[in-house]
């Protein structure tokens, strides 16, 4: 799924698709964190060179390190209900901010993952 993602609901999740002519941007995960990077020239609309690409991600690891962000990543490793009830807390506690920050979030052409470990992040996942 390219430029969508699951939006948790109580009971059954709804999706979203965004259109891939305006959003050209991909998330990258680290350490429970999640940044927006672009990976198009705006203008052109060829592909970044290679080198600006790996900076980009570096830059994303470097500020995953600061221990003033918030580790959002893990409310989507908890149960269907869990997760949609943190999301709609979020989304009253940041009112419109939030509401464009988790926009961008699930808009993104596609989510890169930059941790460094596998362990587990569910029970589920522990007992495979």
């Amino acid at each position: 799924m390219f430029n969508a993602c699951r939006v948790p609901r109580k009971g059954e999740d709804s999706y979203k698709i965004y259109d891939p002519a305006l959003n050209t941007h991909a998330i990258v995960a680290v350490n429970g964190k999640f940044y927006s990077i672009d990976f198009v020239e705006k203008e052109s609309g060829e592909p970044l060179p290679l080198e600006v690409l790996e900076d980009r991600l570096q830059q994303c690891v470097e500020m995953s390190k600061s221990p003033s962000m918030p580790m959002l990543g893990y409310l989507t490793s908890d149960d269907r209900d869990i997760c949609a009830d943190a999301r709609d807390s979020l989304l009253r506690a940041g009112g419109s901010k939030m509401e464009e920050a988790l926009k961008v979030l699930e808009s993104g052409a596609l989510m890169i993952c930059l941790d460094e470990n596998e362990e587990p992040t569910s029970k589920k996942q522990t007992s495979e």
